[in-house]
Formats: structure tokens, sequence, C-alpha cells
């Protein structure tokens, strides 16, 4: 927390007082100290299970250098991170960013407050890189369970299987984290029991019988062919991301910086601790992985990459034992993930930046309503089946923005006048701030673009786009939240402003209909129909547009790609109209989406299909889409005319 200065004075504008100040149902209590920091973020360590292979197969042996490096660059990261909790009170990066960008002196008056806008990106990029952790971590639970021990689940019964262990998972982890930090550490500390030290065991004994060999690390230290060109360092650059995504992931020690406390000395030793805790694990696993198994049995064991060691140490049984290793492990960190992500989800909804429900807490001090909405989240993902791939484009990029923004804050933080009288109940080395510089400069413009790179040339250029839209998603996002708190909560600093209205529901069942929109014209690059001959063929609405078949339905894709626009267009439109909505353009919306729901049922009824032709997914995005559309326009037009439909208070807000 900020203190008094020289004079005894307080130092801290009324701004920075007024954020720090108590309020009696959002604020998190200081609960735990560095040591219970440090357990609830030993998880992290379990981050590079998945990434060994993908690292090991890109880059070989360097592989091991790439993670000791990536564990180091988080000292430059996390030590300013500490100050900048440890001063300010906030909850890690996320925090961080809104706090110091955070000038509404500044832009009052102003119809955009671009400090918060740009916070917010700061905090929405954090938010992306640890929330899809969750689901996907579950999933590879899962799917380890699955494939060691046989059970034969597939198709819908493997999301079935999926969805009950979050409903395990997730459960477990609300009901040991409800009253506090305190009992996630101490469920975190019987998890690391069992989990860290045997992989240690299990990649070390290598090492004394005899299946260690240097020469796996010495003859493979850059892949077969390698060329050092300028794809090559883009390659190296891409790994690092992705390698830190992991790896500076102990920054999460930091997060609880608002419930240290004494968070002047329990902030810097959690963040040393778990560095230095990383710093050895990483390379220890890395190291003692790639000389028992080479490049060869790297590629055999694929992600499941400890598996063929711990046979190889403990025979069959090690096996097993391995994997249910791997799997309290990644319980672990899922448990990180869901106890960081829901405290930076608090401090995003307290400054205006999420909606103001999420930034309540118990009476224990825990926001119980961000961590139900982190497991909501998980389930979708989960029923969406997003891939692997998907997620490391989004949650990589995420962390490499955030983290950027992260030492930008730091920069501000140490030169902007509004803080320089802040005292600093810890304050970072001298090397801090041209550290800063480096990494802010690193981060932006070589990290991201060599992630890009990783990415187009791993998994298409498709994935780069949606790792981009995803980070970009968060603009008209955080201009609706604005608006609603406008709506709601008009005594609250916004970043836009927006005229309060006498019926703002409209224009909310508008922004759930832009939603059903979205899915309904993106629908069009999805596959419409499915052929199963020797073996499938997949037509997505434009391959239906090309193939010149002379059926009208053919045509079905395009229009609805065509009408989803529109929707989205008129509900834009709409949003922005001041003083109340429009009837014409909710009227238009409703025929539009009642006529792309007809036109989508209508496709399911050609002749086409039977035998070996088949509806395929684009046809059930299309009508969820239309039909999400359809309900929400239809109740917007009635709220237009005078007839709205209640949805109840707690809800509503």
């Amino acid at each position: 927390m900020c203190g008094k200065g020289r004079n005894g004075v307080n130092a801290m504008s009324d701004e920075v007082k007024a954020a720090a100040a108590p309020v009696s149902n959002n604020t998190l209590v200081r609960s735990i100290d560095w040591k219970q920091g440090l357990i609830i973020a030993m998880g992290i360590p379990i981050l590079i299970v998945p990434s060994l292979c993908d690292l090991s197969v890109n880059l070989w042996a360097m592989s091991i250098a790439i993670w000791v490096l990536s564990v180091l660059s988080g000292f430059l990261l996390n030590i300013p991170l500490g100050e900048m909790c440890a001063t300010f009170g906030v909850a890690g990066i996320g925090g961080s960013i809104q706090h110091i960008f955070r000038d509404d002196e500044k832009y009052k008056g102003r119809k955009v407050n671009y400090g918060r806008m740009i916070g917010s990106l700061g905090a929405w990029a954090y938010f992306a890189t640890w929330v899809p952790v969750i689901p996907i971590f579950t999933i590879m639970t899962g799917v380890y369970i699955n494939d060691y021990f046989e059970l034969g689940f597939s198709g819908s019964s493997n999301t079935l299987f999926y969805l009950l262990l979050g409903v395990l998972i997730y459960g477990f982890i609300i009901i040991t984290g409800r009253k506090g930090l305190e009992g996630g550490a101490k469920a975190q500390l019987i998890l690391a029991a069992i989990t860290i030290v045997p992989i240690l065991i299990i990649v070390m004994v290598p090492l004394f019988t005899g299946d260690f060999h240097m020469n796996n690390i010495t003859d493979e230290v850059v892949p077969a062919g390698w060329k050092w060109d300028g794809n090559a360092i883009l390659m190296i650059l891409g790994c690092f991301t992705v390698a830190q995504w992991s790896a500076v992931g102990w920054e999460s020690a930091a997060t609880y910086g608002a419930e240290y406390k004494e968070p002047s000395k329990d902030v810097p030793k959690a963040l040393m601790s778990c560095g230095l805790l990383c710093l050895f694990m990483y390379f220890v696993i890395a190291f003692c992985m790639y000389g028992a198994l080479g490049i060869s049995g790297i590629n055999a064991a694929g992600a499941a990459t400890l598996i063929p060691i711990a046979e190889s140490d403990f025979g069959n049984i090690g096996g097993a034992v391995a994997v249910v290793l791997l799997i309290a492990g990644m319980v672990m960190i899922i448990q990180t993930a869901f106890l960081g992500t829901a405290r930076t989800i608090q401090i995003m909804a307290k400054d205006g930046n999420f909606p103001y429900m999420f930034s309540k807490t118990n009476i224990y001090g825990v926001p119980m309503y961000a961590m139900f909405f982190e497991a909501a989240i998980g389930f979708i993902i989960i029923l969406a089946g997003i891939t692997a791939s998907q997620i490391l484009a989004v949650s990589a990029l995420g962390f490499a923005i955030a983290l950027g923004m992260c030492m930008l804050a730091f920069i501000k933080s140490r030169r902007d006048p509004r803080f320089k009288d802040v005292e600093r109940v810890y304050r970072a080395p001298k090397w801090a701030l041209p550290g800063a510089y480096f990494m802010c400069i690193f981060e932006f413009f070589f990290m991201i673009p060599g992630l890009l790179y990783y990415v187009y040339d791993s998994m298409g250029f498709g994935y780069v786009i949606i790792g981009i839209c995803a980070t970009l998603l968060y603009v008209p996002c955080w201009i609706v939240i604005q608006w609603w708190n406008t709506q709601k909560h008009p005594n609250m600093n916004t970043g836009v402003m927006f005229e309060k209205e006498e019926n703002p529901q409209p224009k909310l069942m508008g922004i759930f209909a832009i939603v059903g929109a979205i899915l309904l014209f993106t629908s069009f690059l999805a596959s419409w129909v499915q052929v199963d001959l020797l073996w499938t063929h997949l037509f997505s609405g434009y391959q239906l547009l090309t193939d010149n078949s002379g059926d009208f339905q053919a045509f079905i894709p395009t229009v609805a790609l065509v009408f989803g626009l529109a929707v989205m267009v008129l509900e834009i439109l709409n949003f922005l109209k001041p003083r109340g909505s429009s009837k014409a353009f909710t009227a238009a919306a409703l025929v539009l989406s009642v006529a792309a729901l007809v036109l989508c049922a209508v496709f399911c009824m050609w002749d086409i299909f039977g035998g070996a032709v088949k509806v395929a997914d684009g046809v059930y995005i299309g009508m969820a889409g239309a039909a999400i559309s359809t309900v929400f326009t239809a109740v917007q037009v009635m709220g237009v005319s005078g007839h709205p439909i209640s949805v109840g208070r707690k809800v509503a807000e």
C-alpha cells in the first residue's frame, strides 16, 4: 500500500486514495504470507510438460537453453511487477496496468478516457492468457486418463467425460478456495507434495541408471539442415514466446499482491523463491528429458514425454504412476490459473473494465462470482471443441502483450509525476528500470512477431488471425461494459461517456443479438455438407457457392452470410443511436433473423441429404446464430414497443 511522504502528508493523489480505499464487499483480504503465495504458484513448473515436445521438435537440444533463458527473463519482468504490486496494493499484471494508466483527471470531460482504455487492454490480454489454461488442462487430463487406461471414450462420450472432469476439478477448487487463499494454499501444498518431487525423481533417475546419454544433447544441438537465417531467428523467438508463456508464469505469485499480510516483504520473497524454483525445475526437466530420450524418443512419445522415462525407470507400474502424477500436476496448474484469474477478473470489474457484479466478494474476501464465471467459460470451451493450437494462439499472444504493457506501466510508475512522491514499500534494484525498457522493446518488436511466425509455420495463417482477433475483441466488449456501467452504475467513472437511457433493455438485447449474428455470418466459412465415401469430403459455404450445383439451397449459406452481416450492422447502428432505440432498425433485424432461421431449416430439407451425404457443422452453427438473434431481436422489438420483458434486478446488474 502507498505510505506517507517525508512531511507526514499523504503523497497519493485523490484518485490513488480512492483506488486503495477498502470497500465492504469487493475488497480482497490480506490473509497470506510469501510461503503460501509460493505454494499456490508451485503448479507453474507443470506448465513445461505439454510444451516440452513442441519446443524440442522445433529446436532440438537448443530448447534447453530457451527454457533457461525464458525463466531468467522472468526476473527482468517480475521484479518490477513485484514493486508495483507491493507499492500500490494491486493484484498482479492486470491490476498494475489498470492502476498505473488510469488517470481520470487528465481525461476529465473527454468522450473517451484513453488511460482506462489502454489499461483495460493489458488486463484483457492477461485475462486471455490464463482463462484458456483451465479448460485445456481439463481436456489434457481427460486425454491422459482415456488414452493410457484405454477407457475407449470418443466423440460425444469424450466430451461428456471432459465435462464430468470439469465438474469435479472446478468444484474441488471452488470448495477449497471459498474461504480464502489460505485454504487454496493448503490444497496446493498437498498436490505439490505428491507431484513435484516424484516428477523430479522420474527425470533424474536416468542420470544414475545409465539411461541418460549426453551425446543426445551434444549431437543434436540444432535440427538437421538448420540454417541461421531470418526464418530461423523468428522460429527461435516464437519458441521463446511459447516457453515464456510457461516459464514466466511464476508472476502469479505477485497476482496476490493485495492479499499478502506484509507486501513489502512477502512480494519480493515470493517472487524470488518462485523464480529460483522454476529455474531449477525447468532446467532439470528439459535437460534430463532430452538426454534420456533424444529427438527420436521425443517424437515417439509425443506430448506424453515423461511416460517412457518413467516406464524405463520403474516399468509399467512407473508409467501408471507418471500418469497419476501428471494428472495431479494438471490439477495444480488448473488451480493456479483458476485462483489467479479470479482475482484478475475481480480487479478488472472493480475498475469498471468488466461487469461490476464480478467485483463482489464473499464474507471471506473471495471473488466467488468470478470463479463461477471461469468455470462457465471452461465448460463452454470444452463443449466448443477448441483445439490446443487455438488456445496457444490466444494465450501466448495475450501474455506477450500483457508483459510488454506491464513493463510500460512500470516505466510510467517511475517517470509519471503523479507517482514521484509515492513511498515504495518495496523498491526494485537499480537494474529494474533499464531492464524494463529492454523487455518492453523485446516483447513488442521481437517476441510477438516471432510468435506470429511460429503459429503461422506450425498451424497456418488462420490461427494467427484467431489470436489477433481474440486480443482485439476487447475493444467492443470494453465499450459495451462502459455503456452498461453508465446505465446501472451512474456514479462509477467510466472510460466512455454515454447518455443514461430510460429504457436500456432494447440495446442490451441488441448486444446479444450481435453475438448470434456473428455466429450466423461466420457459419459461411464452416462446412455445410459432409460426404463420406472412401474419405470424408467437406463443403463450406464458399465451396457450395462456387460448385454450380443448380439448386437454390447451395446459395443459402451465402444468404446467411449477408443476413448475419446486415443484422450486425443494424444492431451496431441502433446501439450508437442517441436517445433510445430505433423501431425500424430493430424490426428489420428481427425480420432478417427469422428469415435466416427459416432458410437454415430449408437447407436441412435439401434432397441431396441421405446415405453418405450428411448435414455438417456449419448448418448447426448458422441455425444456432439465427435462433439466438431471433430470440433477442424479438425481445428487443417488444422493449422498443413499450412492452419490455423483466429480466430481474440481479441478472440485469
